[in-house]
């Protein structure tokens, strides 16, 4: 099972509260979206735009982090929710990295595919994965698994393969 932006009908979506929800009834694995502030830093929100999920307004790309990090993330999805922060993926990278539990993360870069700076996100946490969607291009994927990506999410699973089998002929499908 894996538990799409957390146990998104527990607690606020790509939360912390919504992560823990999620490990509590048994996700095996957490989807969440990464979006880059105009400032570089990795955050946790789905839309491009602030409105949605956050008391903010704008573009998360043109909002710098220290902005962000005093956004509630929380109280358009319940009184008992408000103050949630937006969390950075070094937020769960630090505290909400299970132990012991045996489960894996799953991280999505959105937009265009591979962030500019996707290097420099962390690629590990534990058992954190990183699987970066929705990656359909060459460019892409050599982007992404030279970076460290564990896998690849892709429209063209069958060009992905061949691709991947004639850059190193150890590749599986399972592989990429």
């Amino acid at each position: 099972m894996i538990a799409h932006r957390g146990h998104s009908t527990a607690a606020p979506e790509n939360t912390l509260p919504a992560f823990a929800a999620a490990a509590a009834a048994g996700a095996a694995m957490i989807e969440t979206d990464i979006r880059l502030t105009a400032d570089g830093t990795a955050v946790l929100l789905h839309d491009a735009d602030l409105r949605r999920t956050t008391n903010l307004r704008g573009r998360v790309d043109r909002t710098p982090s220290a902005r962000l990090a005093g956004a509630d993330a929380g109280a358009w999805f319940s009184e008992s929710h408000r103050g949630v922060p937006v969390p950075t993926l070094g937020d769960t990278s630090s505290r909400s990295c299970p132990t012991g539990t045996g489960w894996d993360w799953s991280w999505n870069s959105r937009g265009s595919g591979v962030p500019a700076n996707w290097s420099r996100l962390p690629t590990h946490c534990d058992r954190l994965a990183v699987f970066p969607w929705t990656l359909d291009l060459p460019a892409q994927w050599i982007e992404a698994l030279e970076a460290g990506a564990d896998g690849i999410i892709t429209n063209r699973p069958g060009a992905l393969a061949a691709w991947a089998n004639t850059r190193n002929g150890n590749w599986t499908a399972g592989a990429i």
